[in-house]
């Protein structure tokens, strides 16, 4: 192993990201970094280090934010649903905005090929949907809300298998 003092490393630059809030997601894929911060997610190109590209889901902040790069697409979970984006448009796909209704914020969320799973902690509700139609196909109940005093009733979730 090298001494420290002859290790080298180079910095391409930096990049300023215009959010109203901290990153709450970062996931990086060839070339590209997408980080998702306040109310926007910025695909960062790492060999350039500028902006290849912005989504906006409505001018409202990212709850929750999960990334399928090599599938193209991005899931990002907001006030009171999750919105599915084609990272090549940059735009909501039309038929697989996955909404779920509830009061409470969509702040877990799992995304892989086949499923969407999406969960509000302060309803207790579990929603799976389909990535390709947007169909939903499953909901789990956590717990009762009245049972719990108005507590949140669910804190994390795993997803395991297909």
């Amino acid at each position: 192993m090298a001494p420290p003092s002859s290790v080298s490393s180079s910095c391409v630059g930096g990049a300023h990201l215009n959010s109203s809030g901290p990153p709450i997601a970062i996931k990086c894929y060839e070339s590209l970094c997408y980080i998702a911060a306040g109310s926007e997610v910025t695909a960062i190109d790492l060999r350039t280090m500028k902006k290849a590209s912005v989504l906006a889901p409505r001018n409202q902040r990212i709850l929750s934010c999960e990334m399928l790069p090599s599938e193209w697409l991005i899931c990002t979970g907001i006030k009171d649903k999750a919105l599915l984006w084609d990272i090549r448009k940059s735009q909501e796909l039309k038929h697989t905005v996955a909404e779920l209704h509830s009061d409470g914020p969509v702040t877990l969320l799992h995304l892989d090929p086949y499923k969407v799973v999406m969960g509000a902690p302060w309803d207790g509700q579990v929603h799976v949907w389909e990535t390709r139609t947007g169909h939903l196909v499953n909901r789990l109940s956590c717990d009762e809300p009245v049972k719990s005093g108005g507590r949140s009733t669910m804190s994390a979730m795993a997803v395991d298998g297909c």
